[in-house]
């Protein structure tokens, strides 16, 4: 059966060549397939939803006025905003140190720079002091600029070199603990001072860093998990080899070096579309700059932090080196000799080993906090009578479940089961599958033609996402171009509403500005008697022209336009 198509094509598009390796169900398309169901992406893609920025013509791109580019929506009411429009009009780039002696024009620490703050979500009032504040309508939210990006990269960077130093130095000194010192007499000083404690400590940091990289390992592992589930997705699989392992090295990089998650995850955190996070894209006093809320602090610190339990093993450690060079620095006075070297070295490993515990355990309050507050948070809802239920209220519960899933390794409580939404039939890529009934192991006995008219099957919502289409129930379609049937799959339909309407309840593509095309799968149809003449006699001169095309070869790259073909 050759494909009836509309427009311009290339021969690949038409299924000129070999049709062996289908990766789609509907159209031929070399990769990428998923692994589990064998399907290819469904292309050309449907456009569910399109959000089309619009400023008026007055304001100017550089302009010092404040604009809202994007904000995010409350679930269920997409009148109402995450956030007031007062936290805009009333939100400060800078702040003074209220009270102190560097408030003055002209000192160094003054109009500190704004990272953070808190905001009451009735009024839009701002509170720069975070964690004074702890009512129930009072939220916390990161200020993301320019200035903060900068600041926390090199803050990151830094860490990580002197990460990266520590280790080798104390690396070096395992070597000098164990290697024969030959006619070095720093090294056989060392060993002479530590004696039979060479080995044992050796064996001990070596062992300390073979459980970070494992716990690191693990942890990128159940980040990829999560990261590559069909409900979350932002990580692509259908890549080659060398860019999986690359990919997965970093994340193993990232987890053992402790970097933090708002930078690594820099994409996720600043794309708008998100479930029940507040969010806004916004310009004020020449700069552009995002607001990313959380129900509390504790929650932006856990999950910048997601390597808790690998940070217990790299204190360990730390405090074995420094235990280890305290001791080789008493020893060495006990025997009435000074060491500079371990004297200053001690003193260098003391704060910052002080620093570190202080940081873990304030780490660990902040994780028995949010701890409770998902509890709370999934106890409202399981409490609350179903017809109270709003959509927000399970939108937070199904989202506090999943974060207890992924910072706690726990399960939410059983009741949680029956509010997530069905599994997907293809567990890797989360995609349905054809209904049982309705799979087309054969070509129908009338296939739909260009111009044909059509209308929506009463079990539509059963196929794919064409109840994300441009038609409404009863609304009546012309099919523009088809796809090519593919036994056991079926085929696809280019469609566009007869009437010029499309159904606005499930596209927002502002009154079809965009386009109002969607491909449907067959089944998702109904084929009607009318055609529509003008379309229909393209269509043939397409057929005629493809037949004297359909003897050229695979490999040909050259894109044709039929006759009489307009661009769709």
């Amino acid at each position: 059966n050759i494909p009836e198509h509309f427009g311009r094509f290339s021969l690949g598009e038409l299924g000129v060549h070999s049709l062996g390796y289908l990766n789609s169900p509907h159209e031929p398309r070399t990769g990428p397939e998923c692994k589990l169901c064998k399907r290819g992406w469904r292309w050309p893609r449907n456009i569910s939803y399109t959000n089309l920025s619009t400023p008026p013509a007055r304001i100017k791109p550089a302009t010092q006025s404040t604009v809202i580019a994007q904000i995010a929506t409350t679930p269920g009411d997409s009148s109402k905003p995450t956030m007031d429009a007062g936290v805009f009009r009333k939100l400060e780039f800078t702040k003074p140190l209220a009270g102190s002696c560097c408030t003055s024009e002209g000192k160094v620490f003054t109009h500190r720079l704004v990272e953070d703050f808190e905001y009451d979500i009735n009024t839009g009032d701002i509170f720069y002091d975070v964690g004074t504040e702890r009512s129930s309508h009072v939220q916390y939210a990161r200020l993301v600029t320019l200035n903060s990006w900068y600041n926390q990269l090199f803050t990151s960077t830094v860490l990580t070199v002197l990460m990266v130093m520590d280790l080798y130095a104390n690396l070096d000194m395992c070597m000098d603990l164990v290697v024969p010192a030959g006619s070095d007499i720093l090294m056989k000083d060392l060993q002479e001072t530590a004696g039979v404690l060479s080995w044992p400590f050796v064996i001990g940091w070596g062992t300390m860093v073979l459980i970070q990289v494992v716990l690191s390992l693990k942890i990128a592992l159940q980040d990829w998990k999560h990261k590559t589930h069909p409900r979350v997705g932002d990580i692509i699989t259908h890549i080659g080899l060398f860019d999986r392992t690359y990919t997965f090295v970093a994340m193993v990089f990232f987890a053992f070096f402790d970097i933090d998650a708002s930078l690594t995850d820099m994409p996720i955190r600043l794309h708008p579309w998100k479930a029940v996070q507040p969010y806004c894209a916004f310009k004020a006093d020449g700069h552009r700059a995002y607001v990313v809320g959380y129900e509390s602090s504790e929650m932006f610190r856990v999950e910048n932090h997601e390597a808790f339990r690998k940070m217990v093993f790299q204190l360990l450690m730390n405090t074995l080196v420094f235990a280890m060079k305290c001791f080789l620095t008493v020893r060495k006075l006990m025997r009435g000799e000074i060491s500079f070297y371990l004297i200053q070295s001690c003193t260098i490993s003391l704060p910052s080993v002080c620093f570190a515990w202080y940081r873990w355990v304030c780490l660990w309050r902040d994780r028995q906090t949010l701890h409770q507050n998902l509890l709370k948070t999934i106890g409202k809802l399981e409490s609350a009578p179903v017809e109270e239920r709003t959509e927000d209220m399970r939108f937070r519960a199904e989202s506090a479940s999943r974060t207890m899933d992924r910072l706690f390794l726990t399960r939410a409580t059983s009741g949680m089961a029956a509010l997530k939404a069905a599994s997907p039939n293809c567990l890797r890529c989360g995609r349905d599958s054809v209904p049982e009934g309705h799979v087309f192991p054969t070509p129908p006995g009338v296939l739909p033609k260009v111009g044909q008219q059509v209308q929506l099957s009463t079990d539509f919502k059963h196929f794919h996402d064409a109840k994300y289409g441009v038609l409404s129930l009863g609304q009546k379609g012309v099919i523009l171009r088809t796809g090519p049937f593919v036994n056991g799959m079926g085929m696809r339909c280019l469609v566009r509403p007869q009437d010029g309407k499309i159904d606005t309840s499930s596209r927002c593509d502002l009154d079809g500005k965009i386009d109002n095309l969607w491909w449907y799968d067959l089944g998702a149809l109904e084929l009607l008697d009318s055609v529509d003449s003008e379309l229909l006699s393209i269509s043939r001169q397409q057929t005629s022209a493809f037949e004297d095309l359909k003897d050229l070869r695979q490999d040909s790259p050259e894109t044709f336009s039929l006759p009489g073909a307009p661009d769709v």
